[in-house]
């Protein structure tokens, strides 16, 4: 059995699950073929690997059809779509993670993104999801319902870094240990909503409260620069827009009571799921897959919908048991990454015979 990704996981740098997703396949005995641009196919190529490689898993599919100046190209979407009709043709699998509904930043027209998705569901074999709502909005937004598998998103436990507790990771931080800390983690973009966890956290009736912000500033430039301006305005909000090492993710995972997150839109979580594995509770909008990871003993879930859902969830973590959730919250997620490769494996292979 040979695969080849797109992208291809030395291209998907910054997230572990690529890695740790293709080291299990390879203790399943799958190849993985380096050859192909990762970014889009290429109809030659299709053509001189249908007899090595048997698989084309498909991870982001919008560079195949992404044109100049930020725009979907209609004239390249077409030819993704041709190129996937002769790898079918040819004989290959084609399986696709939907990952997201839509990208983390959708190009216009809207609704030629829209249809590279819809092409991309009726065109592959397989299609896999993260959770059950990720297959029904697969179904009510490309019609897609047959051969879709959710296989869950395993958790991070063991995978980064865990040694320094809260109290040390909060002195390396320069964060008093009464205060009562939340953090948000992941890259600083429009999609995240971090604009109004400061809004809702300056409205957080707590004397000791400290918001920590960090994480890979992205584009737009006028976004972060927002964000800094806001954060500035604060001083009990601390702000570190810069790429966060692996080793140094403990510090403001263990420094925190909780990790909010108040998403504009998300599918799959793996900023979620990374501080539950940690044990600590979290705070996310219900919405994609993180109401079915979040239990009510795990976090808090709110409706993104109600202007003071956020506020209101801040509050509610002051008076909870946040140790409690947190033991729980690890709990959550017993799934692991073998668990995901044999299921996968199963799904490459489908086709055999």
């Amino acid at each position: 059995m040979r695969a080849a990704w797109f992208p291809q996981t030395k291209d998907l740098a910054g997230n572990p699950y690529w890695q740790l997703l293709q080291s299990g396949l390879e203790r399943q005995g799958v190849e993985f073929e380096t050859s192909h641009n990762g970014y889009w196919l290429a109809g030659r190529w299709l053509w001189q690997h249908k007899q090595r490689v048997d698989v084309l898993h498909f991870h982001f599919i919008q560079p195949h059809y992404a044109g100049p100046k930020g725009r979907v190209s209609f004239k390249r979407l077409l030819k993704f779509a041709a190129y996937l009709l002769l790898a079918r043709w040819l004989g290959y699998r084609i399986v696709w993670t939907m990952h997201d509904l839509l990208p983390s930043w959708p190009m216009p027209p809207r609704w030629l993104e829209h249809l590279g998705r819809y092409l991309m569901a009726w065109l592959a074999h397989d299609v896999v999801v993260h959770c059950n709502e990720a297959r029904r909005l697969l179904a009510g937004n490309f019609g897609r319902s047959r051969r879709v598998w959710v296989l869950p998103h395993p958790s991070y436990a063991a995978v980064y870094p865990n040694n320094i507790p809260c109290q040390p990771a909060r002195a390396r931080l320069n964060i008093e240990a009464d205060r009562f800390v939340v953090t948000f983690l992941g890259g600083i973009r429009p999609n995240k909503g971090i604009e109004k966890l400061i809004t809702a956290f300056r409205q957080l009736a707590h004397p000791n409260a400290v918001l920590v912000i960090a994480g890979k500033p992205w584009p737009p430039q006028d976004y972060v620069t927002e964000i800094a301006a806001l954060a500035a305005a604060d001083p009990r909000i601390l702000l570190k827009a810069e790429d966060v090492p692996d080793e140094e993710l403990q510090l403001y995972i263990n420094a925190a009571n909780v990790l909010a997150f108040p998403f504009e839109h998300v599918l799959t979580s793996g900023s979620v799921i990374l501080a539950m594995s940690f044990g600590r509770p979290v705070i996310a909008p219900s919405m994609g897959c993180l109401p079915e990871l979040i239990n009510t003993d795990a976090g808090i879930t709110y409706n993104p919908n109600d202007p003071a859902g956020l506020v209101n969830a801040l509050q509610q973590a002051v008076e909870l048991d946040l140790a409690q959730m947190g033991a729980v919250a690890q709990r959550v997620n017993a799934v692991s990454w073998p668990d995901l490769a044999r299921e996968t494996v199963k799904i490459y292979q489908a086709g055999r015979g």
